[in-house]
């Protein structure tokens, strides 16, 4: 196995795209954000992709977003060693190798996460590569302690020099005036309103080795309409479907599409807060639930309120209808939605309560007519 720290875990559909050979660079790049979140220089890993599409070698991203500064490091390296020991036991047993930064293998980062989860299960051999050291006369292969190898492959300075034109780029690096850095604002937006409710991505766990923030969505711009069509192709959307929910996107100004896990983004707000809420009430229950109507009415309600904690002017009519959904059912979501958001702007929600809500099982309808209740009730005493 091979884990990359240049690919988020939540961009693996993407990386399975590109090493099947079903998009190329460019729309792979585009997808991992690969200019924003990353930058150095392309060639080198596309080479150590095309080798391991060859090999046949599993590959998986196991980064957290954000990456920040040192302070992330932390974090970062023990959701990695996480990650890793679930793609390491069970059906899929075996070697790994690991490219991340020389930062995460100082002794007291990654490798002590491992030591920790592996214990003498595992044994780890740390490869650093070109370090500014004095002491490496000459190109070839050093030992540096026990299970450590360095491989000098340029004199000291050298790396340097490599490394400042790449800064130089990146400060050069102009953005077309006018471009609007659009996955981050809408991932930074429910992170907002996941916050509300005491809820942190990067620390809610949704499966064994995966988080929140590991399945935020993939954004497109409404005007992006092949690359959308073309993505939906991928998980078995017809374009004509694919048409149909770009003009209800570009109706309703925005629009996620559980199924795929995308959101189609308008600039209007408005309309992203309701469709990060859906969602923030789709993604955090075990199972999303089914398409009736009491169902539908706990969901819309949900996302209501994580859209109406951020943008209390959200009307009645932001709520789409679907199937025999009509207009009392989707002002019934809106007002209990509208409650659920200013409790939990002022506190008197508690989120441990809102929790529950957001897990409870919809595929049985009179479950969700009983938690529709059970949700009127709590908000009237907390009035």
């Amino acid at each position: 196995m091979l884990g990359l720290e240049f690919v988020y875990a939540r961009d693996q559909p993407a990386l399975d795209a590109y090493l099947a050979g079903r998009i190329g660079d460019r729309e792979f790049r585009r997808r991992v954000r690969y200019r924003e979140e990353w930058g150095y220089a392309w060639p080198p890993l596309r080479d150590l992709l095309a080798c391991a599409r060859r090999w046949g070698v599993r590959v998986r991203g196991l980064d957290l977003p954000p990456r920040g500064g040192r302070a992330e490091l932390a974090t970062r390296d023990r959701v990695a060693a996480i990650r890793l020991v679930h793609e390491l036991s069970g059906t899929n047993p075996g070697r790994a190798v690991v490219l991340f930064g020389e930062a995460h293998l100082a002794a007291s980062h990654l490798p002590r996460q491992l030591q920790r989860r592996f214990g003498s299960a595992r044994r780890t051999l740390r490869i650093f590569h070109d370090l500014e050291r004095e002491d490496l006369p000459r190109p070839g292969w050093y030992a540096s302690g026990a299970r450590t190898l360095i491989k000098q492959s340029a004199l000291a300075k050298s790396r340097a020099d490599s490394l400042a034109r790449v800064y130089r780029a990146w400060a050069e690096e102009t953005v077309p005036e006018g471009e609007i850095d659009l996955p981050l604002v809408v991932h930074s937006l429910i992170t907002t309103q996941a916050h509300f409710a005491r809820l942190d991505p990067r620390r809610v766990r949704i499966a064994p080795a995966r988080w929140l923030a590991d399945v935020l969505p993939e954004v497109y711009a409404l005007r992006e309409s092949a690359r959308v069509t073309r993505r939906l192709a991928e998980v078995g959307v017809s374009r004509a479907s694919a048409r149909r929910w770009l003009d209800e996107a570009k109706h309703r100004g925005s629009l996620y599409l559980p199924g795929a896990n995308l959101m189609l983004a308008g600039s209007g707000l408005r309309a992203l807060a309701l469709e990060g809420g859906r969602f923030l009430s789709l993604s955090l229950r075990p199972s999303r639930g089914g398409e009736g109507v009491w169902s539908s009415l706990v969901v819309d309600a949900l996302a209501y309120g994580f859209g109406q904690a951020v943008d209390p002017g959200l009307g009645a009519r932001a709520i789409r209808s679907s199937g025999d959904r009509g207009v009392f059912s989707r002002c019934r979501a809106a007002q209990l939605g509208r409650e659920i958001g200013s409790a939990l702007r002022s506190g008197v929600l508690s989120p441990r309560r809102f929790h529950r809500w957001l897990k409870a099982d919809l595929s049985d309808e009179r479950a969700s007519r009983r938690l529709v209740q059970v949700m009127q009730r709590a908000l009237v005493a907390l009035r």
